[in-house]
């Protein structure tokens, strides 16, 4: 089974998207591109082999994740929602501003706009977590939201602004 590894952080490509360069276990290497519109792009050495609409793409994302198996359907059928519903999640890493504070104090919904639907805390799913709930390092958030307030709620879980 080929493994990969983030060689490096998320690339920020203004206009376009953003970016992962990742290694295989073989070596490899390979750039991922998601663009701003949701379509992903693979390249292997510089060379485009493949490229998935936004539908598709996040479909392969969730299976990739081992979360859940959403069919491109399924995932067409929510980006089609109203306002561009989009379903996410992150993992809360332990030097972030938003550890040991309850969602209700981070007032997350209302100022960033986003919703978390649930939070995988090692094996134990909250699901529908309450206001008192206590973000914790290591915490996975899942969150709906519009697309384009994903950033803006990362960057706020991180720093705090």
């Amino acid at each position: 089974m080929t493994s990969f590894e983030p060689d490096g952080d998320q690339v920020n490509l203004p206009g376009i998207g953003s970016s992962l360069d990742v290694a295989d276990a073989n070596g490899r290497r390979f750039t991922i591109v998601r663009r701003n519109d949701g379509a992903v792009e693979m390249y292997l050495a510089g060379t485009q082999f493949a490229e998935f609409e936004g539908p598709k793409a996040r479909a392969l994302g969730t299976f990739i994740s081992g979360h859940y198996l959403a069919r491109p359907d399924l995932a067409e059928r929510l980006s089609e929602v109203v306002g561009g519903l989009s379903l996410d999640w992150m993992i809360v890493e332990r030097h972030w501003a938003s550890v040991g504070k309850s969602i209700e104090q981070l007032a997350v919904r209302r100022t960033t706009g986003v919703t978390i639907v649930a939070i995988l805390r090692g094996r134990v799913p909250i699901v529908a977590p309450e206001p008192t709930t206590v973000i914790a390092a290591g915490d996975e958030l899942v969150v709906a939201c519009r697309q384009q307030d994903l950033s803006h709620f990362t960057r706020y879980m991180a720093s705090g602004r």
